[in-house]
Order: C-alpha cells, then structure tokens, then sequence
C-alpha cells in the first residue's frame, strides 16, 4: 500500500473560481459562500477522481499549499518580480482584502476540520511548497504518487513518472512530449528539461514581470520603451548553437541573465532554509479526523450537510484506509436540500 499526495495550488484554484460570473465580487456573504462551496467541491471531487491512479489500499495525504503573506524570497533577489500583480487587481473590480480573508476563512475550516493539510511558511509562494513536497514525498515514498493540481505552467518542469501535473484549464493531466505557451507562440517541447530552458531564456513570456535574458534587470519601464525581444525562435536557436547553450550566452554577454531568471523560474534552486522551513512545518502537523459538524459550524452549505456522514467517511477512508461503505462521491452531491433554492452546485456557476 502506497501512501499518495495531492498538492493544490490554493491560490491558482482561488483565483480562477473568483472570475467565475462575479462570485464574491459583492457584499452579499451568500455569495462568498458559494466561491468557498465551489472551491472545496473542486477539490473533493478531484480527490476522488485521482483514485483512479492509485491502488487499492492506498492513502492520499491532500495539502493545500498557499502564498506567504510576509513577501517573496525572488522579489526580494529581483525586485520586480510580480511587481506589476497589485495595477492589475486594481483594475478588475474584485474586493481583494474582503477576498483573502474569505480564503483564509476557507483555509483555516478545511485545516481545522477535515484531515487535509494546509501549508504555508515566510517568504515562500505555493510553488515552493509543492516542489518541496513533491521532492520530499518521493524520497520518503518512493512507490508512491505525487498529484499537483494547478494552471500554472511553473509546474510543467517537476512532471515525471511519479510527479503528474492536472491543468483544470485544460481538464486533462499534462504529458510530454507537449505544446507549451510562451513569448513568441508555442513550441512542442520533449520533456520537462526541455520546457525549463526555453522558460528561463523567455522569462516565460513575461510571466510573473520576469524579463527576457536580453533585458537588463534595471531596465527602466517608465520610459515606455519596448524591452529586447527574445522569444521562441530566439531560444530555440541559442539552444541548438553548436557551441553549447552556455557558450553561446557567455559570448553574447546574456549568461548572467540566464542566471538571473534560472534562480528565479528553476524550482531547484529554491534556497535550502526555505526548503527545512517548509519540510518542518509539514511534518509538524497531524492529519485528524474528518469534523463535518465544524465544517458546517462555518458554513452553510445544504448539499453537503444532507451529505455529512458520507462527506466525512470518504474523506477520513482516503486519509487513513479505514474501512467504510460510503467512500466515493456522495450520491446528491451539489444538489440544494432546500426545493426552489438556488443550487450550490458549482457547475451551475461554471
């Protein structure tokens, strides 16, 4: 018997619910409700759809890896990393503090109630948490399964045979060879090294305010001045140089840039106090029993509260294999206990 992990991207998963028909936009409770009520749903169901790659007898330890709330290690390595994230909230009309709040209000019930584990250590974002688990994991348990659930491409460099990376977007797990999206189009990449060094030489595209090699890490965008092009084409002919990629970009004076987003993009070079801090709080916590009453205490959800004892048998079967009849999806899932209520069926939002 295998003992599996699945990784959530919290705040991947978070964010693209919000933009779901203006869910949580509002002052009305009931509405932040329903964002929590779909994201938890998003992340039972998924749960039960990843038995499907395990054995009979196996366990799944579920974390949910969030976003420091004291800043990031890159940002303060290069200083404009993300620096362009809070214009653009600004700009989308969402009430943003109401929002994190009501996360950390869904964070605090599903760590508080439910056997899943909700890590977070300073200065780390969620990738952080789910590379350093994943490497953990596989070393710990090396027959076992390792599942991230997230749309951020920043994933595609850990798949492997035991890391399996689900895109919600795309509603598939991603393999290689596969066609990924970056600055200057899209390009079939064979392997998830290979995807890693077309990433780091395009800065993903501009992904996360990460410049190209070509651009200077002071470059001053208050000019509005068009940064250096560097995209697909452009890598793809650095790395196929005959004298060596590294060659090629210590000759043209790009090397250091190279460097610089490597430390940034590559999740290998995460620096090891930050690694201890994560690996540490993960393994000070103890996965309890499913609480569906305290749960429920927090919110009210019809569905899953005419669901509770199934909810709670599934999750705690899945966490520590103790036998139960109930395991798998609750037969009226989604489905409202009030006649003419509106459903809190996530699927009625999406």
């Amino acid at each position: 018997m295998a003992k599996n992990l699945i990784l959530f991207d919290f705040n991947n998963l978070a964010h693209r619910c919000i933009h779901q028909r203006g869910l949580g936009c509002g002052a009305d409770q009931r509405s932040w409700d329903l964002l929590a009520y779909m994201i938890f749903t998003i992340m039972y169901d998924f749960v039960i759809q990843c038995t499907e790659q395990f054995e009979p007898g196996d366990t799944v330890d579920v974390v949910l890896a969030l976003d420091s709330k004291d800043g990031y290690w890159r940002r303060d390595l290069y200083p404009p990393y993300k620096a362009d994230r809070a214009e653009k909230r600004a700009a989308d009309g969402i009430d943003w503090p109401r929002a994190y709040a009501e996360f950390d209000r869904l964070t605090d019930a599903v760590g508080g109630f439910t056997p899943w584990k909700v890590v977070r250590a300073s200065k780390c974002e969620a990738d952080d948490v789910i590379y350093t688990l994943s490497q953990l994991h596989q070393t710990e348990h090396p027959d076992s399964v390792v599942i991230i659930h997230s749309g951020d491409s920043d994933y595609l460099q850990l798949v492997s045979d035991s890391v399996l990376l689900y895109s919600p977007m795309q509603k598939e797990f991603v393999d290689f060879p596969h066609i990924c999206s970056l600055s200057g189009g899209k390009v079939l990449c064979e392997s998830a090294a290979e995807y890693l060094e077309y990433a780091v030489i395009t800065g993903q595209g501009g992904k996360d305010n990460v410049y190209n090699i070509k651009t200077p890490t002071d470059w001053d965008t208050s000019t509005g001045k068009r940064k250096p092009g560097c995209g697909v084409a452009a890598a793809r002919k650095m790395m196929a140089s005959m004298e060596g990629l590294e060659a090629c970009l210590r000759n043209n004076g790009l090397w250091e840039n190279y460097e610089r987003n490597r430390q940034l993009i590559d999740m290998r070079e995460l620096p090891s106090r930050y690694m201890r801090d994560i690996s540490d709080a993960y393994r000070g916590m103890k996965a309890g029993q499913c609480d569906m009453d305290g749960l429920l205490s927090v919110y009210v959800w019809p569905s899953v509260l005419i669901e509770k004892e199934s909810y709670a048998a599934t999750l705690d079967f899945l966490a520590f294999g103790e036998s139960g009849e109930d395991a798998g999806r609750p037969e009226n899932a989604g489905i409202s206990a009030v006649h003419g209520e509106l459903s809190d069926d996530p699927a009625f939002f999406l």
